[in-house]
């Protein structure tokens, strides 16, 4: 199980770092085309202007402090614009080889002596006039800022990888409870199932010892099985409703509430009186929500149930549903002694059954049937909770969205 979770720790991390490291490397070829492209616009505007000025021997203000210079070529001789001439100088010896690289290329981009130039060439009055802009500036200014960019991205991966690795926790978490709560679900229901069938191995041996007893010296044992076969078949009958409830999308539609909750307190109201309990109800009417009409029944039946087995010795029960806002309020209280705050957080728990359930005589509590009727209430979009009364008893409180059209 671990060794699971790594794999996909290492996995998430390395598919955020790959998606991550080709958005952000498509963002710095963005930017650095961007600037290459502002950059060869800009060059083209200068020799240009260049090239227009030239003609009046004024050097353009758009030109600015880039070095550039312009000539006219007149056999084997260069005549320079005088606006230019402190570029010219720059060059010193090189720029008779920077000239005659300009003549062959006539327009485009050239390297010449360590430099990078751009140079564009236009007839007029019979002769051939050149300008040439250096763009040793430019190819200077695009290498420092692809570097920053490289810097910038190799630290934003080992970041985003960092962050990645860390954040995977959280992402794996509910499959890493998945994972637990199966392996709790399994462990327990393996538990639960040992004991009866434990009996029924011990009473089939009992039954095989005797080899001549009859069916009405065996009826005892059998009966015994019988009830183990229900205990265990209730069992998987919770499991497989936990399932469903946990798993899989109800089928909802518009149910009274209000009828519900009034038919299984009459249901229940016979099972009270056996027991010398007395049940008090307080119904609210016109409760409609959306949901599973059977599943919703049994929410209902396992709160009323679960407050009468521990209503104590003539205790009492009672059930309020009230209409609150856009919500319906279902309160099924118990006297008895008071569930402490510990018990309340694990009461829903699967298979969590708490002192005076471990001490229930009728020895059929698997401790499902309050989590069942957590994961109904969630499947319903609706909140239950539980909480001990001071030397008055436990309370359950539901919480169910009305029915929209109810709601309004």
């Amino acid at each position: 199980m671990a060794d699971i979770i790594a794999n996909l720790r290492k996995k998430h991390t390395w598919y955020v770092t790959g998606v991550a490291g080709i958005l952000l490397a498509i963002l710095i070829g963005i930017a650095v085309g961007t600037m290459f492209i502002s950059l060869d616009v800009h060059a083209e505007n200068v020799l240009d202007d260049v090239l227009r000025s030239s003609y009046t021997d004024v050097r353009p203000e758009s030109v600015g402090s880039d070095r550039c210079f312009s000539f006219v070529l007149s056999g084997n001789t260069a005549y320079y614009s005088p606006a230019y001439q402190n570029d010219v100088e720059y060059y010193g010896d090189a720029i008779n080889g920077i000239i005659d690289k300009a003549v062959s290329e006539k327009e485009g981009n050239f390297n010449y002596a360590g430099y990078r130039f751009s140079v564009k060439s236009e007839e007029k009055g019979g002769h051939t006039m050149y300008a040439v802009y250096d763009r040793t500036a430019d190819v200077l200014r695009i290498r420092s800022f692809l570097f920053t960019l490289i810097a910038m991205y190799v630290l934003c991966m080992l970041a985003i990888t960092i962050l990645a690795y860390l954040f995977s926790a959280k992402t794996t978490q509910p499959l890493k409870d998945a994972f637990d709560m199966q392996k709790d679900l399994i462990a327990n229901a393996s538990h639960e199932l040992k004991t009866p069938l434990a009996i029924i191995s011990a009473n089939l041996a009992v039954m095989n010892s005797e080899k001549d007893s009859s069916i009405r010296d065996n009826e005892k044992w059998m009966e015994s099985i019988s009830g183990q076969v229900d205990r265990m078949n209730e069992l998987v009958k919770g499991m497989l409703e936990l399932s469903k409830l946990e798993q899989t999308t109800i089928k909802t539609d518009l149910v009274d509430f209000s009828a519900v909750v009034e038919s299984a307190c009459l249901e229940i109201e016979a099972v009270a009186f056996e027991k010398g309990a007395t049940l008090v109800t307080n119904i609210q009417p016109g409760a409609t929500i959306l949901a599973e009409k059977v599943t919703i029944e049994r929410l209902v039946y396992i709160l009323l149930d679960n407050a009468l087995k521990y209503s104590g010795d003539k205790g009492k029960v009672g059930c309020r549903l009230t209409i609150v806002g856009k919500k319906l309020h279902l309160e099924v209280m118990n006297t008895g002694s008071a569930i402490s705050e510990e018990e309340a957080k694990h009461v829903f728990d699967k298979f969590y059954r708490s002192d005076g359930a471990r001490q229930n005589p009728d020895n059929k509590s698997f401790g499902l049937g309050l989590a069942i009727a957590k994961a109904t209430v969630t499947a319903h979009g609706g909140t239950i909770s539980c909480h001990g009364v001071e030397n008055k008893g436990t309370v359950f409180e539901v919480f169910l969205p009305l029915a929209k059209k109810r709601a309004k």
